[in-house]
């Protein structure tokens, strides 16, 4: 999904794509997947809008004190949006990968006796 792409459509079509690498999508998921690539899309607006105002993480009160704009509260919500639908998705790795557990080691003495059990049986 590049940079520049910003249209709905455009990048619910890369991430339908990717999916279907990794053998993970299903047209029962569209419902996601469209709820998806708009906040992905809403998100690339936001970072353009974001570098025209020369990157002001702050924004002055009526009282003259500083306080995040809302427009980087905005960008810091649709992250976690963005990041718990890409959970969903499987289009992260550690979602990707959460059922492939690692092989637990065995001890020396637990290998033993299973294999005297196995012996013995």
């Amino acid at each position: 999904m590049g940079r520049q792409a910003l249209n709905k459509e455009t990048i619910k079509k890369q991430v339908v794509e990717k999916m279907r690498k990794l053998g993970t999508y299903k047209p029962q998921f569209d419902d996601v997947i469209d709820i998806f690539a708009d906040m992905l899309e809403q998100y690339r607006r936001l970072e353009i809008e974001f570098a025209k105002k020369g990157f002001n993480y702050a924004s002055k009160t009526n009282s003259g004190d500083l306080k995040k704009s809302p427009l980087v509260s905005t960008m810091e919500h649709l992250r976690k949006d963005i990041l718990n639908y890409s959970d969903r998705l499987a289009l992260n790795p550690k979602s990707f990968f959460k059922d492939e557990d690692p092989p637990k080691p065995q001890n020396k003495l637990a290998e033993a006796i299973k294999a005297m059990n196995e012996k013995f049986s």
